[in-house]
């Protein structure tokens, strides 16, 4: 019995991989540094998420939420008059607030402050 254990022979040939894209940012230089990490960082879509998480806080905090028109009453609106609301209910975050308006129109939106 003869051994004629040799592997088949293969022929390999080498392909480079294709070259990675490249970003707007990559070649960002400024006297010598370079930004594109840095710049690439901050603008993560990580980061961006929480910079807007962090804006909606802030502007919650600062304005308050929205809330949208409800219910309202008004006077006149008869034959050529002008309406004149009385009172103007609010449905928000904050459950129901009511609005006596100053200048007798009530807003289909009032972001309202926050109630602690």
């Amino acid at each position: 019995m003869s051994q004629n254990n040799k592997p088949p022979e293969f022929e390999v040939e080498v392909e480079s991989a294709p070259k990675p894209r490249r970003s707007w940012l990559s070649g960002l230089k400024l006297s010598g540094l370079n930004l594109s990490g840095r710049i690439g960082w901050a603008l993560s879509p990580r980061l961006l998420l929480a910079w807007g998480v962090l804006a909606l806080i802030a502007f919650v905090l600062l304005a308050g939420t929205p809330h949208i028109l409800y219910k309202y009453d008004y006077l006149g609106g008869r034959r050529g008059q002008s309406k004149i609301y009385t009172w103007c209910k609010y449905f928000g975050i904050q459950g129901l607030r009511e609005e006596r308006p100053d200048n007798r129109q009530c807003r289909m939106m009032k972001i309202f402050p926050i109630k602690w």
